[in-house]
């Protein structure tokens, strides 16, 4: 695992970063990213975001005008085998030409799959590529070829991004020496605004995330339906937008919560709802480093989550600010939701110290990190 560098030598001020994403939407990959290409917009230099989307729809997150936004209008699904190697093969070839056009000095990819693409893309340019994964590798297994093909391709990136020290022992030792482990940057809720908080609905168990599968809400709607006889006064909001709306939405009315549960799609700031909550609950099937329960901790919220991923493990202190209980689990979800439920001295001792996760990872540190990181790779070449 690399350490952190010494200042060395400084970065050139007009230095040019490219990025890779498949799109910029409401996740905490896409939002990690903006948050970079901010803060390097704002040191002066020239920042390129490629994206596989056509552009039809905005990016999810605000990018600072100066940001050059490519969409390549390379996303599809592919029917059949030789379709998807048919589009990934045009995948590559589109994303060298882009890749080219930005003459950068370095290229930071996200996301499993866009960076063996990225990797195979920019083979022979000379450019030094950082790979980030954003999911828990041992939590969210790759099919088959991809699985080989990102052990085979990682091989050729300058550095591997983990976003927890957990998940180094996933990758062969070949490439460990290749990993620098920098947990997500995450923005601290702003002071609270009176007047912004009266506009929030009052939920007292909150969830935040995408609707789709790896998130588990299929398995928290179960779990809450078995608290309706002891705890019949709480109900659920879920904030997030996604695939699995309405089969979602189905399973409430099914499990007869429709009185109970509220999906109230994407917001761009849950800070308002997040301080009227008492108790917030993330049910992932799969997750990296979730800024939806830092964010939560960061508003003094307890919380209980699954066990999904080693960085909610780096995040959660047992019995301090939180609880684990295994994925997939609705009856101990619901164990564990009950007991805090019912445990309002429990949940206050624990409210008072979720919010010490701003320190324990604070953004600053990510940054440095990050800056720490850029200077390495570029002063290697």
């Amino acid at each position: 695992m690399t350490p952190s560098s010494p200042a060395g030598k400084s970065l050139p001020a007009n230095m040019r970063v490219t990025f890779v994403i498949p799109i910029i939407a409401s996740g905490g990959a896409e939002h990690v990213l903006t948050l970079l290409a901010q803060r390097w917009t704002a040191a002066g230099r020239h920042v390129t975001i490629l994206t596989y989307d056509d552009g039809a729809r905005p990016p999810f997150y605000n990018l600072d005008p100066h940001v050059r936004h490519v969409a390549m209008g390379l996303a599809g699904d592919s029917s059949g085998l030789l379709a998807a190697v048919r589009n990934n093969l045009r995948r590559a070839r589109v994303l060298r030409r882009e890749i080219r056009r930005s003459r950068p000095d370095v290229i930071v990819s996200f996301i499993d799959q866009t960076n063996v693409l990225t990797l195979l893309a920019a083979e022979g340019l000379g450019v030094p590529i950082v790979a980030t994964e954003h999911m828990d590798p041992n939590a969210l297994t790759l099919k088959r070829t991809w699985a080989y093909l990102r052990l085979l391709t990682y091989a050729r990136a300058r550095r591997i991004v983990l976003l927890s020290a957990r998940d180094v022992v996933f990758f062969p030792p070949r490439l460990r020496k290749r990993v620098t482990v920098i947990p997500n940057p995450f923005v601290p809720p702003p002071p609270a605004s009176p007047a912004r908080a009266e506009t929030a609905p009052q939920p007292a168990l909150i969830a935040v995330g995408r609707l789709h599968r790896n998130k588990g809400f299929d398995v928290l709607l179960v779990a809450f339906s078995l608290l309706g006889d002891e705890h019949p006064q709480w109900r659920l909001t879920v904030l997030g937008e996604g695939e699995e709306r309405g089969r979602l939405e189905t399973l409430r009315d099914e499990l007869r919560l429709g009185g109970r549960v509220s999906f109230l799609g994407r917001v761009t700031d849950p800070y308002p709802f997040l301080r009227r909550a008492k108790l917030f609950v993330l049910p992932s099937r799969a997750e990296g480093f979730p800024l939806a329960l830092c964010e939560a901790l960061a508003c003094g919220l307890p919380a209980v989550c699954t066990d999904c991923g080693s960085g909610v493990r780096d995040i959660i202190e047992e019995g301090v600010n939180g609880v684990i209980v295994p994925k997939n689990d609705a009856g101990a979800l619901a164990r564990a939701l009950s007991d805090l439920m019912g445990d309002e001295e429990g949940r206050r001792r624990m409210a008072l110290h979720a919010p010490e996760v701003v320190e324990r990872f604070n953004p600053e540190k990510a940054f440095e990190a990050w800056e720490s990181l850029l200077r390495e790779v570029v002063n290697e070449r």
